[in-house]
């Protein structure tokens, strides 16, 4: 709802409070409603003229929001306009993740995580577990292989190594003057501090599997037989396929198993080689 020009409201927290529940429970009489509040009807009615009609509906969202935040027991009756009250809702989410509470989106907690009571961030351990065990993967094969292996989409695996920070404890928030910066949050993690040292020291290499594999899936491929199938050269080099599929795939194999071989592979299937 768009704010009045030039208005501003007396915020009274049993006027909304009312409005809530009549939205919730549209049968209920006035008097149910000041039962429900523990108030006389009379103050529910004060409280209702203070608030009007045109502007419920707009400070109802953030009444919501303020009150899952436990942010106003000492704001009640301040005069705060629409975008003030906007701003302080919106912050008041910041300060909860800080404590551990989402109170953002739920879709949009991070895979792994889960919401408890009052919607406290708490961990998901069949989903935890399959995340831990995907990036131990990712120590030893390809990050599109790991996230595969373990049901998870290999973008997502990938930011994960790359910004860990939210798994780590962190929590983004906002900075005074703009933009945002990560603070040690109180919701549980999930990368120790162990992994994310083997994550970050891990190998930075385009294959996961030794020079003499790599140059072997090329000589295999470049035979012009059967066994030149990526299933058949996995099985003899004792790896995944994809693996094949990927190293067969990376220019980059050049300069491991030379300019010789790989014109040959080049040669042999050119569907599962591109030279450039």
């Amino acid at each position: 709802m768009k704010e009045p020009e030039g208005d501003t409201y007396k915020f009274s927290v049993l006027g909304v409070k009312a409005i809530a529940l009549k939205r919730r429970h549209p049968d209920w009489s006035g008097n149910r409603v000041a039962r429900e509040l523990n108030v006389s009807p009379q103050s529910l009615s004060r409280a209702l003229a203070r608030i009007g009609s045109e502007t419920s509906d707009a400070i109802l969202w953030a009444y919501e929001t303020l009150s899952a935040a436990h942010y106003f027991e000492d704001k009640a009756r301040q005069k705060l306009s629409y975008g003030a009250m906007s701003r302080a809702a919106h912050m008041a989410k910041w300060e909860r993740l800080r404590e551990g509470y989402w109170l953002f989106d739920r879709r949009k907690l991070r895979p792994g995580y889960k919401l408890g009571e009052d919607r406290r961030i708490e961990l998901d351990p069949a989903n935890g577990e399959r995340l831990t065990a995907a990036l131990k993967a990712v120590l030893q094969t390809p990050v599109s292989i790991a996230a595969k292996n373990n049901g998870f989409k290999r973008e997502f695996l990938r930011d994960v190594v790359k910004q860990p920070e939210f798994y780590l404890g962190q929590v983004r928030v906002p900075n005074p003057s703009g933009g945002f910066h990560w603070v040690l949050g109180k919701h549980p993690r999930i990368i120790s501090n162990e992994l994310r040292e083997e994550l970050l020291n891990r190998e930075k290499l385009y294959f996961r599997i030794p020079p003499d594999k790599i140059r072997e899936i090329f000589r295999l491929k470049s035979q012009r037989n059967a066994e030149s199938s990526l299933h058949k050269i996995a099985a003899v080099v004792d790896v995944p396929w994809q693996t094949v599929a990927d190293v067969l795939r990376n220019p980059k194999a050049k300069a491991i198993v030379g300019t010789k071989l790989w014109a040959a592979a080049v040669r042999t299937s050119r569907s599962h080689v591109t030279d450039n």
